[in-house]
């Protein structure tokens, strides 16, 4: 019996052997592939006379960092279509962004678009004085684009707004009330709608009456 055994232990490694390496399994063949990580870098710039980047927080998919103060910034990711976010500060527009990412290192430059400050104040009769919070919002024309904030009750409020053409609401305004005038820099606007043509220039003050 027990040659028996020997016998066909030898025949099974024998043929083991004789196994061609093509149709042996192989090891690395089970490995899961690595992927090539690549370097994503930039500069965020403007026209500003400082550096308002500085420390703001930038992301790229779930990656964080902060900004220099000279704009850049610096990832390791791997290859895919990434978010990158700059978000958020009150002296440029949130930079938002759809990175598409290879097998080799990227740079890439993006200007930041300044924002101007508008000083806000609204008035009511003293009889109506504002028991509420109210919201007003500038809505850029013809695109999604909204700065919202709440009134404080003396009735100030800011708003950060880059070029162009705009309108102001009152969001949530209650039976009691009713807008009555609204004035940019001290001259009235109809229709609520007015345009920011320079945004380089010292704060703007917008005025909203209630009756």
């Amino acid at each position: 019996m027990k040659a028996f055994l020997l016998a066909v232990a030898l025949l099974l490694m024998a043929a083991a052997l004789s196994t061609p390496l093509w149709v042996r399994p192989s090891t690395s063949a089970r490995r899961p592939p690595r992927l090539h990580k690549s370097v994503v870098s930039g500069r965020i710039k403007g026209e500003f006379t400082d550096a308002p980047w500085a420390g703001i927080p930038l992301s790229l998919g779930s990656e964080n960092v902060t900004l220099k103060p000279d704009g850049r910034f610096s990832f390791t990711v791997v290859p895919g279509i990434h978010i990158l976010k700059v978000c958020c500060s009150l002296r440029f527009q949130q930079i938002y962004r759809e990175i598409e990412v290879e097998d080799r290192d990227l740079y890439f430059e993006l200007e930041a678009r300044p924002l101007l400050k508008i000083v806000g104040y609204l008035s009511t009769p003293p009889e109506k004085p504002l028991n509420y919070a109210l919201k007003v919002s500038a809505r850029r024309i013809g695109t999604n684009t909204v700065d919202r904030t709440v009134i404080a009750f003396d009735g100030s409020f800011a708003l950060h707004l880059t070029e162009g053409d705009w309108r102001v609401e009152l969001d949530n305004l209650k039976v009691g009330h009713v807008l009555d005038s609204v004035m940019l820099d001290g001259v009235q606007i109809h229709d609520q709608q007015f345009t920011i043509s320079n945004v380089y220039g010292p704060a703007l003050p917008l005025r909203i009456s209630l009756k």
